[in-house]
């Protein structure tokens, strides 16, 4: 399993409940790039711990590219905790109906704990490289301490069977929106993952993206900054609060960025910008597949399907019931991918989803 945050948890609590697992057939382990398990919900900055802390100074923004996780200090989950929740272990009955990251990281430890998984988690480990023996009939995969970093020495082993959970928020998207580069080269555009509480950019703020996340940023940077222009995709041109808050088009160029000017869709622009904050999103990243397996283009036009697959940023072709591969490559039951769909509860889609993938595996017959 590649990664131990809520799905690779999942998976985990799910394999434990089988005969094949309790008979010593099935031998699982789950690699951890990071320090501790809780994926996303792993929080790595002091910051989100200062109110309760009582500390004087609010820390500086992460530095890291990109950031271990991408969670601002004010998120809580979108979703009440008796529809998140794991099937079988419910959130604590004091628990806030939409509690914040630390609450959600404890409920995660605690899940892992009560079902005995940590013993299957190598932490501070990252795969490398994952690659299809034919001859063997297994997957040849290669690993190192996290902080050892790509280049160094690897170890390695055969698996017969791969769960890729390592999330949909590790790797920030950056829109190919013309003159974005000189921008971000300036130092006048930033990605939300790197985003954790108010703080003052300048005068003028452009937030670029209207899901959860550009909300809720639009919304806090109010607080330190004269003006706030948010572009999402189709808004109507709006001034609003004596033109302190501007609602635009999306940005089709961003042009000078000494002037700090931008074009939107409906052929305005707006100059005077002192930075952007892009919350555009994250990309599909595997990069432990080999270009053999998964290429990171555009699939070909269908019929036939491609013999390989493909990962365009955002979805992934040819894949059966958002699961299973279908490749030639290598047999479909050998590969699963984990809560790859978007809106879904992860916490519940997991363990129906992860019966499926050993049923499969186990008769791989039953994969039509």
């Amino acid at each position: 399993i590649i990664g131990a945050g809520p799905a690779g948890l999942g998976a985990l609590k799910v394999i434990k409940e089988y005969p094949e697992y309790k008979k010593g057939l099935w031998k699982p382990v789950a690699f951890e790039a990071r320090e501790a398990i809780g994926g996303i919900w792993c929080v790595t900055s002091l910051s989100i711990f200062y109110p309760m802390l009582n500390l004087s100074r609010v820390p500086a923004p992460p530095t890291g590219s990109p950031p271990l996780t991408a969670l601002y200090d004010s998120l809580t989950t979108n979703t009440a905790t008796p529809l998140m929740a794991y099937p079988d272990f419910p959130f604590p009955p004091s628990t806030p109906l939409f509690p914040s990251a630390p609450v959600v990281l404890e409920y995660l430890r605690s899940y892992a704990a009560h079902f005995d998984l940590n013993q299957h988690i190598r932490l501070r480990t990252t795969v490398r490289s994952v690659d299809w023996d034919a001859g063997l009939s297994k997957w040849r995969v290669r690993w190192n301490a996290t902080d050892a970093g790509p280049d160094a020495p690897t170890e390695g082993g055969l698996f017969d069977l791969i769960a890729v959970a390592n999330g949909h928020y590790t790797h920030p998207h950056f829109p190919d929106t013309p003159g974005l580069h000189a921008w971000r080269d300036a130092g006048k555009a930033s990605h939300s993952a790197w985003y954790r509480h108010p703080r003052h950019l300048g005068d003028t703020i452009l937030i670029v993206g209207g899901g959860p996340s550009g909300v809720d940023i639009a919304d806090e940077m109010r607080a330190v900054s004269r003006t706030i222009v948010h572009s999402t995709p189709g808004a109507q041109r709006v001034d609003l609060e004596g033109s302190a808050f501007k609602r635009r088009a999306r940005v089709v160029e961003f042009l000078d960025v000494h002037e700090g000017r931008v074009r939107f869709e409906d052929g305005t622009t707006e100059s005077g910008i002192d930075h952007c904050i892009l919350a555009t999103g994250f990309e599909h990243y595997l990069p432990f597949f080999p270009p053999s397996l998964v290429s990171d283009t555009l699939p070909t036009s269908v019929p036939p399907l491609p013999t390989t697959l493909h990962n365009s940023r955002f979805h992934l072709f040819p894949v059966a019931r958002q699961v299973f591969p279908l490749t030639s490559a290598f047999p479909p039951s050998r590969l699963a991918f984990l809560v790859l769909p978007y809106r879904v509860i992860p916490f519940r889609f997991i363990e129906p989803q992860m019966r499926a993938v050993l049923a499969v595996f186990a008769d791989p017959a039953r994969l039509d």
